[in-house]
């Protein structure tokens, strides 16, 4: 039977994770340029949306780098051979639906949408080998993603790979192999999951109303659990490389420290003495899922991050501090070790940050704010 496609899904809004919640200077406008209808736009009381104006694409949950938008997890279809393989496809191609399955299975508003970390929940399930992708006339279509599933799944493959970790192929199909293996193919059952999940788990969760809870997580875009798996040793013991890294200036760096506040994935760690003072900051690249969150907090622009479109090279992850008196207002600060030269002079360390700046000098004070040129120190 020809499926008609269903009413579109708004994605769900998890405000508490949004950067715009964290910071009040963040520059976040991923979901803005993901939106091909201009339903997400940047005002200027904030980030707004408009629901009669999202068709469901999903573009904009997986372009959110902070997991704060939500769609439920589309459903493929899996041979009934047992073969390790997939099939989805788009729902503008407007292939026939097999009678035996589900309204909804095999079929997604935007293959884009589908993220890396989608994937290997599936491989993790079911030892998938092989992802059959059925798009539709993707450059004449109106949702125009700016990064492909192809795209965003190479690095991972490339890095998993060489950790000695399996990865997936993603194989593009049309639509006379589409209809000569879905023509028998299933959807997995979640009631048959369900019970062989209670008989090797007992019971599982229940929502309101008695309703058990999906077993399949919702789809986001996912980075937090795709850095996991990445660091994830592989059977050598190899961990793959990260998709993100984090450079850090210390010439630069005032040590305001809002970075380690404000990350929500403890990339910078902190390392201190007996006596309570910061030995060493280091940086946990492992971590980091590109949110960009430390370069909104970073007034000192002392921070970039670099994405898995990026050449991997290694950088320095640990730094070494120690704590000074300023020569010129005599208050006390951190340095990093080698970062300010000591004067030729007097062997003693440089200026702290404030000064270095060039603010005026206020003493008892670490972090000054600036004043207009000519104003009286008090």
């Amino acid at each position: 039977m020809t499926r008609t496609a269903p009413a579109p899904s708004r994605p769900t809004i998890l405000a508490e994770r949004c950067a715009h919640q964290q910071v009040a200077t963040a520059r976040c406008d991923a979901c803005v340029q993901a939106c091909p209808r201009q339903a997400w736009q940047m005002r200027l009381d904030g980030l707004a949306f408009d629901p009669s104006a999202c068709d469901g694409c999903g573009l904009c949950v997986t372009a959110c780098p902070h997991e704060a938008l939500e769609l439920p997890a589309p459903t493929p279809i899996l041979p009934p051979d047992g073969a390790r393989e997939l099939w989805i496809a788009c729902e503008r191609t407007g292939f026939p639906m097999a009678d035996a399955s589900p309204a909804l299975a095999g079929f997604t508003a935007c293959l884009h949408a589908l993220t890396p970390d989608w994937i290997l929940q599936w491989h993790r399930r079911h030892r998938i080998t092989q992802v059959h992708l059925a798009t539709g006339n993707c450059a004449a279509c109106t949702r125009r993603p700016t990064a492909t599933l192809q795209s965003r799944w190479q690095p991972v493959a490339e890095r998993l790979a060489a950790a000695g970790h399996p990865a997936p192929r993603l194989s593009p199909v049309d639509a006379r192999q589409w209809l000569a293996r879905t023509s028998h193919c299933r959807a997995p059952d979640p009631r048959r999951r369900r019970f062989l999940g209670q008989l090797l788990q007992g019971p599982r969760p229940e929502a309101r109303g008695g309703t058990p809870v999906s077993s399949l997580a919702p789809l986001t875009s996912g980075r937090r659990q795709l850095v996991h798996t990445l660091a994830t040793p592989g059977p050598a013991g190899k961990t793959a490389e990260p998709l993100w890294q984090v450079q850090l200036d210390p010439g630069t760096c005032t040590w305001c420290r809002a970075c380690v506040n404000l990350c929500p994935e403890q990339v910078f760690m902190q390392a201190f003495r007996a006596d309570g003072t910061v030995q060493s900051l280091r940086l946990n690249q492992a971590r980091c899922t590109g949110c960009a969150l430390c370069l909104d907090a970073c007034d000192a622009q002392a921070l970039t991050v670099t994405g898995p479109e990026a050449a991997h090279r290694r950088v320095q992850a640990t730094f070494d501090l120690t704590r000074e008196t300023c020569p010129v207002c005599d208050v006390a600060y951190l340095r990093y070790q080698a970062a300010v030269p000591p004067h030729v002079d007097t062997g003693q360390a440089g200026p702290c940050p404030t000064c270095r700046s060039g603010r005026a000098v206020r003493p008892n004070r670490l972090v000054q704010p600036a004043e207009p040129v000519g104003s009286q120190q008090p």
